[in-house]
């Protein structure tokens, strides 16, 4: 059994354009903002060329060739991009901007789109597939029409609440999840597009090419490619926590001794101290010389004294007195030997001998 498939989207609001639009078959209901290689409008038998800038008109049918894009806005600012080589009809468009409320129905042939709507309050949207009526109310989305009458269709901002003529609603509030109606009307349950059918048949590239290229309409998009083709059924590795590094014990810093920086002298001054020193050595050293030499010579004359003072026949005064010894035996000891003595040799101060 088949069914038709209803689709609600709740955005926030829709900005609609002049009051009291209503489209006749030839009214205008929007422009072209964007044309990139081949992009046409046909109505009936007639079929021309857009351009950037071109009006589009009630009942149309867009049409747009291999490797080419084309960009629309409506009247009430939604905006769409079409992708190569899909097909759209613009069925109706019947607007009352006074009580911000109007009636847009597309039906979408084959091709890659993207839906971005406008501003105003609960504006309702109409989207045919093949195998499903859909309705839309605000948001931004993704939409590709398989050659099987299938459609995908990928969330990126807001909320899609999918119900089909038998009653059965799904909702797709998650972005970057996607939802699959069937040629005859069923609609999946929210997945992610690893769990996709068909997925590897058509390609990502192909079916959603605004996530790799954002078209002028929407420059920035709230979704990347790598958050839609990212896989939430695998595990996830588990981190290990990190290890708490133990706080140091904080030591009390001892305080620093004053260093006092030694006085220098000028080299001057250390010359003139050196010759100071040099000359008080020098000083020191000759008295003890002088000093050792008195030493010496007194104590010469003491012992010289001593051995004259106790020769036999010799007086001590005497000797004193001429410096010398007389006797027998005074020149004995101090004569300079025996030879001295016997001659009755005697010593004098300086060291001499004299014959009487």
């Amino acid at each position: 059994m088949k069914y038709a498939a209803i689709f609600s989207v709740i955005a926030v609001g829709l900005v609609l354009g002049p009051a009291n639009a209503v489209s006749a078959p030839t009214e205008r209901i929007g422009s072209t903002v964007q044309v990139v290689n081949e992009v046409s409008a046909a109505y009936d038998q007639d079929r021309r060329d857009l351009t950037l800038g071109d009006e589009i008109h009630q009942n149309e049918l867009i049409e747009v060739g291999p490797d080419s894009i084309g960009e629309l806005e409506f009247e009430d600012q939604t905006k769409m991009a079409l992708g190569p080589g899909s097909k759209i009809v613009l069925d109706t468009f019947v607007y009352n901007g006074a009580k911000t409320k109007g009636d847009i129905a597309v039906e979408l042939v084959k091709g890659a789109f993207r839906f971005v709507t406008g501003v105003a309050t609960k504006p309702s949207y109409r989207i045919k597939t093949p195998g499903a009526a859909i309705t839309v109310r605000g948001t931004i989305f993704d939409v590709y029409v398989l050659t099987d009458n299938s459609a995908w269709f990928l969330l990126l901002d807001g909320g899609i609440t999918a119900c089909n003529d038998g009653g059965t609603c799904k909702q797709l509030s998650k972005p970057g999840n996607l939802l699959r109606v069937s040629p005859d009307g069923e609609v999946s349950d929210p997945m992610r597009w690893a769990l996709l059918p068909g997925r590897d048949q058509i390609g990502f590239a192909r079916a959603f090419p605004f996530m790799i290229n954002a078209p002028t309409i929407n420059p920035n998009p709230p979704l990347t490619r790598e958050a839609v083709l990212r896989d939430e059924s695998a595990p996830k590795k588990k981190s290990k926590p990190k290890k708490k590094k133990k706080a140091k014990k904080k030591t009390k810093s001892k305080p620093k001794k004053k260093v006092t920086k030694k006085k220098t002298y000028p080299k001057k001054r250390k010359k003139v101290v050196k010759k100071r020193r040099k000359k008080k050595r020098r000083a020191s050293n000759k008295a003890a010389s002088d000093a050792a030499k008195a030493a010496i010579a007194i104590g010469i004359g003491i012992g010289i004294g001593k051995m004259i003072g106790n020769g036999k026949g010799g007086g001590r005064k005497e000797c004193m007195r001429v410096g010398g010894c007389r006797g027998k035996g005074g020149g004995r000891r101090v004569g300079g030997g025996k030879r001295g003595g016997r001659k009755g040799g005697g010593h004098s101060h300086t060291g001499g001998f004299m014959r009487y």
